[in-house]
């Protein structure tokens, strides 16, 4: 799958001025007064403005185009498929697949065992190792269901079929969703917008056990912050949960959050009941 060029990702995680206006706020209400924080040279912009749900939302533009771009250069290489190759020296390069299995933890490296799997059923399972990430409108799933039925086992046997195929992936259980927001945000602004740089733009994101927990506000932030501009550019999100539509929304801090990430989500995703849980979260079922 290509990535499709990102947008000022720079002030992906900064705060925004929602308006009724087109016109963005006066230089006065930048954060950074317009400037580059890169060069101290004038930002492009200085604001970055977009329509969402019938309201114009400004985002402040902290660096010029030429920063920007080099930033964005440096995560996407950082970022880039590494293929098994042979170094001059003969040494063998580690492939992408062999940096997902070490990442993985151990109780899920072993193959797919669907005895272990009996209270969800069999399509269920082929549903989800059969996916196919695309960039249709609805791309795609929620596996919705109680603990131990397999939803976690599945997703990261489907992580490596991916892989394997040449498809980047990135699995995060929710639980540790926050720890990695703070560690970011404790390098710094730019390290942050560059993790969710990192979210926003490989090929198939997953979250593991979305609902498990509060996030804290800023992960919180940053969570919507990916998921809008997945759904922006079609770029495929899968999810597991054992909430329901009705239980899921409290589980956030912000409402208007909450409602903005579900709906997308919802909009976006087909459901797939694991164990004896009844989906109810999305409008599209299987």
């Amino acid at each position: 799958m290509s990535v499709s060029a990102p947008i000022a990702f720079d002030s992906l995680l900064g705060s925004s001025v929602i308006t009724n206006s087109a016109e963005p706020p006066p230089l006065s209400e930048h954060p950074s007064a317009g400037r580059c924080i890169a060069c101290d040279g004038s930002a492009d912009g200085p604001w970055y403005s977009k329509k969402f749900d019938g309201r114009w939302m400004h985002f402040p533009n902290n660096e010029c185009r030429p920063c920007e771009l080099a930033r964005i250069d440096r995560i996407l290489a950082k970022n880039a498929k590494v293929r098994t190759s042979v170094s001059p020296s003969g040494a063998i390069v580690k492939s992408l697949l062999d940096r997902w299995d070490e990442s993985t933890p151990h109780d899920f490296r072993s193959p797919l065992d669907r005895s272990r799997l009996s209270q969800t059923l069999p399509e269920s399972i082929s549903s989800v190792l059969s996916y196919a990430p695309s960039d249709q409108k609805v791309n795609g799933l929620i596996l919705v269901g109680p603990s131990r039925s397999g939803k976690t086992r599945v997703l990261y046997a489907l992580g490596r079929i991916l892989v394997q195929r040449d498809i980047s992936v990135v699995l995060i259980p929710m639980d540790q969703f926050a720890m990695w927001s703070r560690k970011h945000a404790s390098e710094g602004a730019s390290a942050e917008a560059d993790w969710a740089l990192h979210l926003a733009s490989v090929d198939v994101l997953i979250l593991d056990d979305l609902g498990k927990g509060r996030l804290t506000p800023a992960a919180e932030d940053a969570l919507f912050a990916v998921i809008r501009e997945r759904h922006a550019y079609r770029r495929p999100i899968l999810i597991s949960t054992q909430e329901d539509r009705n239980t899921l929304g409290p589980k956030f801090r912000d409402p208007a959050s909450a409602v903005a990430i579900i709906e997308r989500l919802l909009e976006t995703s087909t459901s797939i009941q694991f164990g004896s849980c009844q989906p109810n979260l999305p409008n599209q079922t299987r």
